[in-house]
Formats: C-alpha cells, structure tokens, sequence
C-alpha cells in the first residue's frame, strides 16, 4: 500500500495498492482516503482507533489478493498483475461483494412481496 502524492481539498489522500509481475505493474485505489500524517509506512496502515475500519478495508483487500495469487499458483498458471486485477474484481472484490449482497437481499424482499 502507498499514499497518493497529492491531497484533495479535504487535506486527505487516497491509499492505493501495487501489484507486481516481472516486467509490469497495476495500480488500484482502495478507495481508503486519510490524512497522510495518519500514514504508518512501516505496518502499512492507517494510526488511531477511529479508523479501525479502514484498516479493515485495506487488509480484506490483500487478503483477497493473496488469494488470487494463491490461486493461480495453485493452478501453475503463469499470470501478470492485470491477470490479477481481473480476477480479483470477477472474484466479486471490495465493492463488488457490497453491490452483490444489496441486489441479493432486494431480490428476496421483491420475492417476499410477489414484485
């Protein structure tokens, strides 16, 4: 993870995630936006018990990442960070699960109500 070099008006910068291959690199914004003096560089996430959940947010998303990349190891598949970021977002990523859950759970309620 890294923060961007450039604040917004607020004075906060977004947090953004690299992903390395051999010979290239994607780079993905966690959406995760912080005031950079609140940055730990060293453990890679944000200072203070009132961002316990954007901690969270940054450390589902590697978790989520090192699953993919444990996947296509799994599969000997050879791969590049783009390979990476697809399946990491067809694998229903960050706001992908949230939209998921939302359409699940209105499709239940249109059924409970014959819509």
């Amino acid at each position: 993870f890294y923060l961007r070099k450039y604040s917004e008006k607020t004075g906060t910068v977004c947090c953004y995630i690299t992903i390395n291959g051999e010979r290239s690199r994607h780079y993905m914004s966690t959406g995760v936006k912080i005031p950079p003096k609140l940055w730990d560089k060293q453990q890679k996430a944000i200072r203070g018990t009132h961002h316990e959940d954007d901690n969270l947010i940054l450390e589902n998303i590697k978790h989520e990442l090192r699953e993919v990349f444990v996947e296509f190891n799994r599969l000997d598949r050879p791969f590049t960070p783009d390979m990476v970021m697809e399946a990491y977002m067809k694998g229903g990523g960050g706001q992908k699960k949230l939209i998921a859950l939302c359409e699940d759970w209105m499709e239940s309620r249109r059924a409970e109500l014959n819509v």
